[in-house]
């Protein structure tokens, strides 16, 4: 088990504000899960994302995905501070605040796009909080442009910064795929064949 869960991280860090940051930073401990601790707390922020808007009414602040994403970049921000204040890491794997506020953004952003006046998506929303997730972890370990560039600040806010631009190409590029199913017609189809 202690090859694919990393409990024992715990003891590397000092003091309540130590044990609490990793807590926090590695997503309630998702994050200690490898390999691709980042993948794990991208799936967990997606399964997260998704609960919210199917199980729970949209009317309430804590079911708006756009506020846990600005909560959880300010929080990991000051998490990711604390833990490198400690051991002096740049950016730990088990690290995935940055990941999961980048997916609860992601997800924000194409939920409320969705809503708009393509409300026949929502039925699909499994299917699109998954391609979400493909293409977000797809952005986030290729790098280009303004993520590469955040990545290499080396610095806290540079850990947050990366996948938030990353999140920023994940969310064009989702749109840009509902326009062309639409366009084409194909919308319909897709969502007759997965739903029916």
């Amino acid at each position: 088990m202690l090859m694919f869960y990393r409990y024992n991280l715990f003891s590397h860090y000092k003091g309540f504000t130590g044990k609490a940051s990793l807590f926090l930073a590695s997503f309630f401990t998702v994050g200690l899960f490898r390999p691709a601790p980042g993948t794990w707390g991208s799936a967990a922020a997606s399964l997260v994302c998704w609960y919210l808007f199917t199980q729970t009414s949209q009317t309430h602040w804590y079911t708006n995905l756009l506020f846990w994403a600005v909560v959880q970049f300010f929080v990991g921000w000051l998490c990711t501070w604390a833990l490198k204040r400690q051991d002096g890491k740049e950016d730990p794997s088990y690290v995935v605040i940055d990941e999961t506020a980048a997916v609860f953004f992601v997800n924000g952003i194409i939920y409320f796009y969705i809503g708009l006046d393509h409300s026949y998506y929502t039925e699909l929303i499994g299917y699109i909080t998954f391609v979400n997730f493909l293409f977000f972890r797809f952005d986030d370990i290729i790098k280009v442009g303004l993520t590469a560039w955040a990545d290499c600040l080396n610095t806290p806010l540079g850990v947050m910064l990366d996948d938030i631009f990353a999140a920023l190409t994940t969310i064009a590029k989702s749109i840009i795929l509902l326009l062309v199913l639409s366009y084409f017609g194909w919308d319909e189809s897709i969502r007759n064949f997965l739903v029916a």
